[in-house]
């Protein structure tokens, strides 16, 4: 499995070839929670091809189609913040995003 910067994995093994990134960041809050703190996701998006196909050929290729690929979506803690700083900026969350992704295998 290779890793690049942006946290963008291509595994290739005897079923296929599956790519998985990091897309976005999910921020929660709960109200049940004592101090309401704000918890920040990564989610990884991954792509698997429902049809074998051969090492050569690109996984998101012009043959394949949205029906032919399955999607799996996952969420990765990265870490909290207090309530009394109030929702962490779209700044603070690409910052915690990016060290998350260098930092991720």
């Amino acid at each position: 499995m290779a890793i690049d910067e942006g946290g963008t994995s291509i595994d290739a093994n005897g079923d296929g070839q599956t790519l998985s990134y990091y897309s976005r960041v999910a921020l929660t809050q709960s109200a049940m929670e004592a101090g309401h703190a704000w918890h920040m996701f990564a989610v990884k998006d991954s792509l698997k091809p429902l049809q074998l196909v051969s090492k050569s050929s690109s996984i998101l290729s012009a043959s394949h189609t949205l029906d032919q690929v399955e999607r799996c979506v996952s969420y990765h803690y990265m870490g909290s913040s207090n309530t009394s700083r109030g929702r962490p900026s779209s700044r603070i969350m690409n910052d915690v995003f990016e060290e998350f992704c260098e930092n991720t295998e």
